[in-house]
């Protein structure tokens, strides 16, 4: 349970972003329920075998911008990470072909309302629920010139540590939304930190996307129903064998592969937001009108 401190911390400079009482941004923000935005699944499905293409977002810090822009180049640093990613999720192709796509990146400069006491490193909470609010303001602008197209998740790279503030100030490599958020509207986010130019952030982001996607970590019982409707969970799989969504073992091969569970997790949790989620442009395009206003 989050402590009431950080509860309120985040309550307050939430309303502020919210209701812009010192933001520059647009303050109209869409509040709805996350069944009314939810994606229609439609006639079509997806089963083992099937591909996703979903399209990814990603605010990079300033850190990122300076450290890349007289190298290699802010754009193909990205368009490499998101390689790198996708070629986590290839690992079980046979299973299900994930496959992200840089929709659009841009420099994020609010980090510093996310900042933990230390004034160092990022509340992981209060980060997660700032991003909410940047990626919907984001997608709202990008949807008038993008009208069949659907963002699916929203990633930020922060070379700034992140922590748990309420546990015990314990360092993460990342955060994401609700488990099964995966093209959600404030669900659909996750941050993580990264060395710019080292790709230091791609494993943590493939497990914060595939958290998105439904999976929850190797060897645990299924997310609630709720939440990722079918799912079986993780428990066939063991945390101890180091695949992606298991111990991290910084020598072995598994670390960068998915296990068999988190690519039939990612299943379920896909087959839940409908082919207007992961399905190709052409069939983005002719559901469009399935997704809920």
């Amino acid at each position: 349970m989050l402590s009431v401190a950080i509860l309120l911390r985040t309550f307050l400079v939430i309303s502020s972003l919210t209701y812009g009482t010192f933001m520059n941004a647009n303050p109209n923000v869409d509040a709805r329920n996350h069944n009314e935005i939810r994606i229609k699944e439609g006639k079509s499905g997806i089963f083992v075998g099937s591909s996703a293409h979903l399209e990814l977002w990603i605010f990079y810090s300033l850190m990122h911008k300076k450290h890349l822009a007289h190298k290699l180049g802010v754009k193909e640093y990205l368009e490499k990470f998101v390689e790198k990613v996708n070629a986590i999720f290839e690992t079980q192709a046979k299973i299900l072909n994930v496959k992200f796509t840089l929709a659009g990146s841009r420099l994020w400069n609010e980090e510093h309302r996310a900042l933990s006491p230390d004034m160092q490193s990022l509340d992981a909470e209060l980060l997660k629920e700032i991003l909410k609010v940047y990626a919907g303001r984001e997608e709202k602008q990008w949807k008038k010139q993008h009208p069949h197209r659907h963002i699916a998740a929203f990633l930020y790279l922060t070379p700034k540590q992140i922590k748990d503030m309420d546990e015990n100030n314990k360092i993460v490599s990342g955060v994401s939304g609700q488990i099964g958020g995966i093209c959600v509207k404030d669900e659909k986010v996750a941050a993580v930190t990264d060395s710019p130019g080292k790709y230091t952030g791609v494993r943590s982001a493939a497990r914060q996307l595939s958290r998105l996607m439904g999976a929850v970590y190797d060897g645990e019982e299924p997310p609630p129903q709720e939440l990722v409707p079918g799912s079986d969970g993780a428990q066939d799989c063991s945390y101890s064998d180091g695949y992606l969504m298991g111990k991290e073992d910084v020598n072995g091969e598994k670390s960068l592969k998915l296990s068999d569970c988190s690519s039939y997790q990612h299943i379920m949790g896909l087959r839940n937001r409908g082919p207007g989620c992961y399905g190709t442009s052409t069939e983005k395009e002719s559901l469009s009108n399935f997704i809920e206003k």
